[in-house]
């Protein structure tokens, strides 16, 4: 198992023998399964920029921005990391 800690939240990634599995944590310290890395850093891309046009959810969607971009960042370092792992194994 790789770990990799990030401002005090450890993000991790496990090689089992034929599939890479990936865990997150959230904002809220729940662990995320990743199963599909590009699919996930585009969904994260996506929801990151969503707001209501109602701007009594502002609040809300401060929140959300700022868990969403959370998500986002730790994904591409998740990617980044994947990227340096297989380049050195070549």
């Amino acid at each position: 198992m790789i770990l990799i800690n990030l401002r005090g939240n450890c993000l991790a990634w496990q090689l089992p023998l034929k599939n890479i599995i990936m865990k997150i944590k959230d904002l809220h310290g729940k662990g995320l399964e990743i199963t599909d890395l590009e699919k996930a850093i585009k969904q994260a891309e996506t929801f990151k920029g969503y707001s209501h046009q109602d701007k009594s959810f502002a609040e809300f969607d401060k929140r959300q921005k700022a868990y969403w971009t959370d998500i986002y960042e730790k994904l591409l370092i998740l990617k980044k990391k994947q990227n340096e792992h297989s380049i050195s194994k070549d």
